[in-house]
C-alpha cells in the first residue's frame, strides 16, 4: 500500500469537507424525500488520454422506473445542481472518471452532496449527516491504493480494445490484454477484500457500504468466469450453452446484498439489484455476449463509387427480441429491461416499417407504461403526430420550424450544398475549415451551404453550431426515426453531402467533401445557367 498516496488522499478529503461548509448554494429547499447533488466548478470537456476523444463530465444513475439516466453537469456554472427523488433508500450514483472508468457513490434519501474536483478527480462530501471516513469516496480511495497509476483490471477486461497494442496484430494483442486483465483481476479482488476488511475492522467504513462493494466484486468475478466459458470474441458463433448452475455465486454469510447463495442470480429474487450498476453489467453481458451470439449479426457496408467508405456489424436486433422473450434464465423484469434497450436499437438501426412493427409488439408485450412512454417520447412515436412525420421536419438555431421541402422551395434559384453532420463526428468537424473556405470562394454567388444534423441531443447540437460558426442555414432534424423522406435519402453515415440545383432537384446524391478539389468544378458547372 502506498502510504504517501493514502495520506495525501485522506488530507484532500478532510480539506474538501472543511471548505465546503463555507459554500453558499442556490439549491432548492432540501427535503427528506430527495437527494441533492451539487457540482462545484465542474471541469470542462478535455481530451481523453485513452482514445483522444473530447470527453465531458458525465453522471449516470438508474431511476425508479429502472431507466438508466445520464446527466452532464454544466462547467460554465460555479454550482450546478441535480435533484433526485428516489423511492429506494440506497441510490448508486456513477461518476465517469478518466474517460472509461466509473466511480460508484452510494447515497440515501435526504442527502445533500457536494462534488468538488481536485485535478479533475471527483471528491464527494455528504453535508447533512455524519459518514465514516470511506463511506462516500471508497471507490476513488481503492484506486489510489490498488491501481494508483493504472486502470482497474475489470475496466481493462470490459474494454480491452482501449488498452491493447494493435501494432503487433489485432487478435494477438486483444487476447494478450484480455488474459492480463483476467489474471490481474483475481489479484486485485483479493487485495480489495483485504482492504475492505481492514477498513471495517478499524470502523472506517459502514457495513452496508462494504457489503455493496464486496458483492460487486463477486458479480464481476462471475462475469469473468462466464466470459472465459464462452470465449472472449463476442462476434463468434455461440458454441457453449449456459445453464442455471452457471449463474450461481458462493456468497459470504455476512453479505446481505444480492444473496441467494448457490441459486440462479438471474432469478426474480434478485430484481431489487436491477437498480445497481454491477447487476446491470451482468444482465448486459448476458445480452451482448450470449443472447446476441445466439441470433447472429448483420453486416452493412456503405459504398460510394464502388468504394467501401464505412460499415457496421451489428446483432440481428429484431430476432433478438424473440430470443430475449423466450429465455428461461432471466426474470420477467430483467427481460423487460433488455427488451426496452433492444427496441431502441431496432428503431435506430432498422427501417421505419420494421421499427414500427417491432414497437407495436413491444407495446403489447411490455406492460410497464414508464418504459413504453419513454420510447414514445424519445423517438417521437406519438400517435397524433405519426401521420405527419413522413416529411423531414427541421428546426433552425433560432427555433424556427420548417420542412425539408419548404427549405428547398425557399432557396430555389441557388445551388444548394447540404452537409449532413453530427457534433459527435470528428470527420465532420474536420471539414468545417474547408467549408469556410468554400463560403469565401463563392461569396456573392448563388451557392447556399446548408447544415443538417440528425443527432439525438439538440443542446449538444446548438453548442456545436455556436462553437463552429454554423448559425446560418443550420438545422436540427426533429423526426430522424420516423421520417420516410429522410430514410429515402440513403444517409447511412456522417459526413454525407448532397447537391441540389437551382430548381431544387437532387443532382449529386454523394457529393464530394469540402476538402476535395473536384467539388469546385462540380459547383461551377451547376452555377452556370443552362
Amino acid at each position: 500500500m502506498n502510504k504517501k498516496r493514502l495520506i495525501s488522499l485522506t488530507v484532500i478529503f478532510l480539506l474538501i469537507s472543511s471548505c465546503s461548509n463555507n459554500i453558499k448554494s442556490t439549491r432548492d429547499k432540501i427535503t427528506k424525500n430527495q437527494i441533492t447533488l451539487i457540482f462545484d466548478s465542474t471541469p470542462p470537456a478535455s481530451r481523453s488520454k485513452v482514445n483522444g476523444a473530447l470527453v465531458a463530465t458525465k453522471i449516470e444513475f438508474i431511476d425508479d422506473n429502472l431507466i438508466q439516466q445520464q446527466y452532464f453537469p454544466d462547467p460554465s456554472k460555479r454550482f450546478d445542481t441535480l435533484i433526485l427523488r428516489p423511492k429506494d433508500k440506497l441510490v448508486e450514483i456513477i461518476h465517469f472518471y478518466k474517460t472509461v472508468d466509473k466511480l460508484s457513490y452510494l447515497f440515501q434519501n435526504g442527502d445533500t452532496v457536494i462534488f468538488h474536483y481536485q485535478n479533475n478527480t471527483p471528491i464527494a462530501t455528504v453535508k447533512n449527516r455524519k459518514t465514516k471516513s470511506y463511506d462516500v469516496n471508497y471507490d476513488l480511495f481503492k484506486r489510489e491504493v490498488l491501481t494508483p497509476s493504472d486502470y482497474p483490471a475489470f475496466v481493462k477486461f470490459e474494454l480491452p480494445f482501449y488498452f491493447a497494442d494493435f501494432s503487433k496484430g489485432f487478435k494477438g494483442s486483444f487476447e494478450k490484454e484480455f488474459n492480463l486483465a483476467v489474471k490481474r483481476f483475481h489479484f486485485e479482488m483479493n487485495q480489495e477484500n483485504k482492504l475492505l476488511d481492514s477498513l471495517q475492522h478499524n470502523n472506517l467504513i459502514s457495513d452496508n457500504i462494504s457489503n455493496f462493494f464486496k458483492t460487486r466484486l463477486l458479480y464481476q468475478q462471475k462475469i469473468i468466469q462466464l466470459q472465459e466459458t464462452l470465449g472472449y470474441y463476442s462476434i463468434k458463433p455461440l458454441l457453449q450453452r449456459l445453464n442455471p448452475e452457471d449463474f450461481t455465486i458462493q456468497m459470504n454469510n455476512d453479505i446481505e446484498l444480492g444473496g441467494f447463495n448457490k441459486e440462479n442470480i438471474l432469478d426474480s429474487k434478485n430484481d431489487n439489484l436491477l437498480y445497481f450498476g454491477f447487476y446491470r453489467d451482468l444482465i448486459d453481458w448476458f445480452n451482448s455476449n450470449y443472447l446476441c451470439r445466439k441470433v447472429g449479426r448483420k453486416e452493412s457496408t456503405n459504398y460510394i463509387d464502388n468504394i467501401a467508405t464505412a460499415g457496421s456489424n451489428l446483432p440481428d436486433y429484431i430476432s433478438l427480441a424473440d430470443t430475449i422473450k423466450q429465455n428461461k434464465l432471466l426474470s420477467s423484469r430483467a427481460k423487460d429491461i433488455l427488451l426496452f434497450q433492444n427496441i431502441q436499437n431496432i428503431i435506430e438501426e432498422n427501417s421505419i416499417d420494421e421499427a414500427k412493427s417491432a414497437f407495436e409488439k413491444f407495446y403489447k408485450e411490455v406492460k410497464d407504461s414508464a418504459l413504453v412512454n419513454f420510447v414514445r417520447r424519445k423517438y417521437l412515436l406519438d400517435a397524433e403526430t405519426n401521420d405527419k412525420t413522413n416529411d423531414l421536419l427541421l428546426v433552425s438555431t433560432n427555433s424556427k420550424c420548417t420542412t425539408f421541402n419548404e427549405l428547398l422551395k425557399r432557396l430555389s434559384g441557388n445551388v444548394i450544398y447540404i452537409d449532413f453532420w453530427g457534433s459527435f463526428c470528428a470527420p465532420c468537424i474536420s471539414q468545417f475549415k474547408f467549408s469556410s473556405g468554400l463560403k469565401a470562394l463563392y461569396e456573392g454567388k448563388k451557392l447556399v451551404q446548408v447544415y443538417i444534423s440528425a443527432e439525438p441531443d439538440k443542446e449538444r447540437w446548438l453548442k456545436a453550431c455556436k462553437k463552429y460558426g454554423l448559425e446560418t442555414e443550420s438545422y436540427f432534424v426533429e423526426n430522424r426515426y420516423t421520417s420516410k423522406q429522410l430514410e429515402s435519402m440513403n444517409i447511412k453515415y456522417f459526413p454525407h453531402y448532397k447537391i441540389y440545383d437551382k430548381q431544387g432537384k437532387l443532382v449529386t446524391e454523394f457529393a464530394p467533401r469540402p476538402s476535395e478539389k473536384k467539388l469546385i468544378s462540380l459547383i461551377d458547372d451547376y452555377l452556370v445557367d443552362k
